[in-house]
């Protein structure tokens, strides 16, 4: 059964299914998945603890409640119970349907001859050789792995992977081609970490440049304007840091954009007041053997980025170009150059 977004997998009675069909419930199952919360997920209660944006130090979630703003607004399931019941496997959050170009590449990568040689492929196994895919653990009798990732950790085998990529196209993720890296099944020596690096034919950038047009051409200005700026930083080989990943939903949903895993980019983009400001009314309390002065207390974030992410600025993410939109990145800066500040003096 399917309502809105949601795959009911396994009875849930605490609401009524015609609810998750909702516009706004629809929204709310969409940010549960690009949402770049922190959670720890208890499954023999069925509850669990979410990073908070308010003054409470977390939000506590169940299948029928949730302490955060928006469900004590509305007492509808929020992004949070949403998120719950997927790690529960009580639903699934189905994927927005991908646009024609997406759906030709897919089916183009799937008849190949020689699937690990694909382009689309290559990608994944060059962000697979590169140090952020380093993964936690590795049992060599199971032949299974455990990788962190942006909504979590992934399970990953060597015929499948929890993380969203493979879900989406059910072909390779560099999650599985890093474990079978490691385990010795698969090398990836020699394989270029850096995808800008990948060299591809004129044509090829031509064609990922007129597919990730036409489906950006789809989205609202607003995400137009936010992913011309990621752009803008692509250029500038920096980071972009989103205050709140749901506005790029789409562009994550669809593959052209990616979240990164830098909580330290985050924090070095803000002043130490703000950063130490913020960690105080979220509520933390430093270590008792800190100096408690601004600067001490700033490079206790640095160095404990992570934790410092999901107090200060827990709605925030880091967002770089991904897919087509990495491949042709110059030439769609250029384009949109020319569409949001005319004809923009700058030349490939």
């Amino acid at each position: 059964m399917e309502y809105g977004r949601c795959r009911i997998v396994e009875e849930w009675s605490d609401w009524d299914y015609s609810i998750h069909a909702d516009d706004a419930q629809i929204a709310r199952q969409g940010k549960a998945m690009t949402y770049p919360f922190i959670f720890e997920v208890d499954k023999e209660s069925k509850t669990a603890k979410f990073s908070s944006s308010s003054d409470l130090p977390y939000y506590t979630t169940s299948l029928s409640g949730c302490n955060c703003g928006d469900f004590n607004d509305r007492h509808l399931p929020c992004k949070h119970i949403y998120r719950l019941a997927v790690e529960l496997g009580v639903i699934e959050i189905i994927r927005r349907k991908m646009g024609g170009q997406n759906r030709e590449l897919l089916s183009e990568v799937k008849a190949s001859e020689d699937v690990d040689s694909h382009p689309e492929q290559m990608k994944r196994k060059a962000k697979a050789a590169s140090a952020e895919c380093t993964p936690i653990f590795v049992d060599t009798i199971s032949q299974t792995g455990i990788f962190s990732g942006t909504s979590g950790q992934y399970h990953t085998l060597l015929t499948e992977c929890e993380c969203i990529d493979f879900k989406r196209r059910h072909l390779p993720c560099k999650h599985m081609y890093r474990l079978a890296h490691e385990l010795g099944v698969y090398s990836l020596e020699g394989v270029v970490s850096d995808i800008s690096k990948i060299k591809r034919t004129p044509a090829e950038r031509e064609n990922a440049l007129n597919r990730c047009i036409a489906l950006i051409e789809t989205y609202d200005e607003n995400t137009q304007r936010t992913i011309h700026n990621i752009l803008s930083c692509r250029h500038r080989d920096d980071l972009y840091v989103c205050e709140d990943a749901s506005v790029l939903e789409k562009p994550l949903c669809d593959g052209l954009l990616e979240t990164v895993v830098s909580p330290k980019t985050i924090i070095e983009r803000f002043t130490q007041k703000r950063t130490v400001d913020g960690m105080l009314e979220a509520g933390f309390s430093f270590p008792p053997d800190l100096k408690p002065t601004k600067k001490a207390r700033y490079e206790w974030c640095l160095s404990h980025a992570d934790i410092a992410c999901s107090y200060a600025y827990p709605e925030y993410c880091v967002v770089k170009p991904s897919g087509d939109l990495e491949v042709a990145h110059m030439k769609a800066y250029t384009y949109f150059n020319r569409k949001f500040e005319g004809d923009y003096l700058y030349e490939e």
